[in-house]
């Protein structure tokens, strides 16, 4: 319930003053140079379609990670460590203190 109440209207007050401020420097930038608007207005629907590209793709991630499942590039440093240790012992050259 303190979530309602309290994050919400908080994220709420971060977004709306974000998205003024950056409409107040678009319109400031194409009032001064009309041009701008034909770099401006194709580059912000870009982000955007990146933006929803990136989040669509991390999505599956957090949900793995919610569950508990350990992604595998976190596990490539132990696998290398074995892997290292196989070869010294294989090798009968004598290992490295660390």
């Amino acid at each position: 319930m303190d979530a309602i109440d309290c994050v919400i209207p908080d994220k709420l007050k971060s977004l709306l003053g974000f998205l003024f401020n950056l409409l107040e420097i678009y319109l400031v930038i194409i009032v001064a140079t009309p041009r701008a608007a034909m770099a401006i207005v194709p580059l912000t629907v870009l982000y955007a379609v990146f933006q929803v590209g990136a989040h669509r793709d991390t999505q599956p991630q957090e949900r793995l990670k919610q569950h508990g499942y350990v992604p595998a590039e976190s596990l490539l440093p132990l696998l290398r460590k074995r892997d290292m240790q196989k070869l010294v012992s294989a090798s009968q050259i004598a290992p490295v203190q660390e």
